[in-house]
C-alpha cells in the first residue's frame, strides 16, 4: 500500500501557525483566511488523532504534542527545502558562446569577464579562440572580428584605436627621456603577422613616422601575434607598438607604460557580432559588451 501522507495543504498551515503562533500571521504569510488556517489545522489534528493547539478568546498556544510536531515538521520543511534547491540548481543555465581572434580575447575580453559574470551570474559564458576567420562548425553566439559583416548576424563596430609604444614600467623608465633615435639600441619586440589580412602598424613604420631611418636588418624578438608580445613587453623583454584599446587594463595595472613618440593609427575595426536568431542570454551578453566599446552607437 502506499505510504499514509497527512494532508499537505494542512501541515503547511500548521507550520506557518506555529512558527507565527497565530492563525491570523500565519493566514497573511499564505494568503488565505484565518478561517481557512483554522479548518486546515482541524483537519489535521483529525488525521492525527491529537490536539495540535490550545485555543482561548486570547489566541492559541501549542499542546506538548504540538511542540514536538511543530519540531519535527519544521525539519522536514528544511529538507525538503534544501532537497529542492539541489534539484533546481542541476536545471541548465543558459549558455553562451563567444568566439574572437586570439588578441581580442586575450587581452580586451579576458580582463572584462569579472565583471560580465558578475553583471550576468545566471548566464554561463564559454570563450571560443580561433587562429583565422572560418566558419564555426556551430555558429557562437557572439563574435569578435575584425570584418564588418557575418553572415547571419547582425553587426556593429566595437573599437578601433591607435598604436603606441609601450613597456614594462622598469624599462619604460629607463628610457622615458630618450628620443626616438635613441631607442633604436633598446630591446625591442617585433610583431610579424603571418596572415597579412592582420597586418598592424610594424616598428619600422613607427620609426619612420618618428622620421628615424632604421637599418636593414631591425634587431629584437619577434611574435606572430600582438598578445604574446604584449606579454614579453610585460615580462620586460623589451619596447613593443601596441594597440591602446588591449593595454588599458594593463596601464591601470601598472604592467604597462606608454613612451613618447608616433601615435599610430589602426588600420583596422574590431566588429561585435550577434547572431540574427540569438538567445535572450546572449543579447544580454551582447549588451553589456556593446557598453563596453569605445565606438559611440549611432
Amino acid at each position: 500500500m502506499p505510504p499514509q501522507l497527512p494532508p499537505l495543504g494542512a501541515l503547511r498551515a500548521f507550520d506557518a501557525a506555529a512558527r507565527h503562533a497565530s492563525f491570523v500571521r500565519a493566514a497573511a504569510e499564505l494568503h488565505v483566511t484565518a478561517a481557512a488556517v483554522s479548518h486546515q489545522i482541524k483537519q489535521l489534528e483529525q488525521w492525527l488523532g491529537i490536539t495540535l493547539f490550545s485555543r482561548s478568546a486570547n489566541g492559541v498556544t501549542l499542546t506538548a504534542e504540538g511542540r514536538e510536531y511543530a519540531s519535527n515538521a519544521a525539519q522536514v520543511f528544511a529538507q525538503l527545502q534544501a532537497l529542492s534547491a539541489r534539484a533546481r540548481s542541476r536545471v541548465a543555465r543558459p549558455a553562451v558562446v563567444i568566439r574572437g581572434q586570439f588578441s581580442v580575447i586575450d587581452m580586451w575580453l579576458t580582463p572584462r569577464l569579472v565583471g560580465l559574470t558578475k553583471a550576468l551570474p545566471h548566464v554561463d559564458v564559454r570563450v571560443v579562440a580561433l587562429p583565422d576567420r572560418s566558419d564555426f562548425k556551430v555558429s557562437p553566439d557572439l563574435q569578435l572580428l575584425d570584418v564588418a559583416t557575418l553572415r547571419g548576424y547582425t553587426s556593429e563596430p566595437l573599437f578601433c584605436g591607435s598604436f603606441r609604444l609601450y613597456g614594462a614600467p622598469t624599462l619604460a623608465n629607463a628610457y622615458r627621456n630618450a628620443r626616438p633615435r635613441e631607442l633604436l639600441t633598446a630591446p625591442l619586440i617585433h610583431t610579424h603577422y603571418l596572415d597579412q589580412r592582420w597586418k598592424y602598424p610594424s616598428l619600422r613604420e613607427w620609426f619612420a613616422a618618428a622620421k628615424v631611418d632604421t637599418p636593414i636588418a631591425l634587431p629584437g624578438l619577434q611574435f606572430n601575434l600582438l598578445h604574446l608580445s604584449a606579454a614579453a613587453c610585460m615580462h620586460g623583454a623589451g619596447l613593443a607598438l601596441l594597440l591602446d584599446e588591449y593595454c588599458i587594463d594593463a596601464v591601470r595595472g601598472n604592467a604597462l607604460r606608454a613612451l613618447k613618440g608616433p601615435v599610430l593609427a589602426s588600420p583596422h575595426t574590431m566588429y561585435l557580432h550577434l547572431k540574427r536568431d540569438a538567445s535572450d542570454a546572449a543579447r544580454e551578453v551582447h549588451g553589456w559588451l556593446r557598453a563596453q566599446s569605445s565606438v559611440d552607437a549611432a
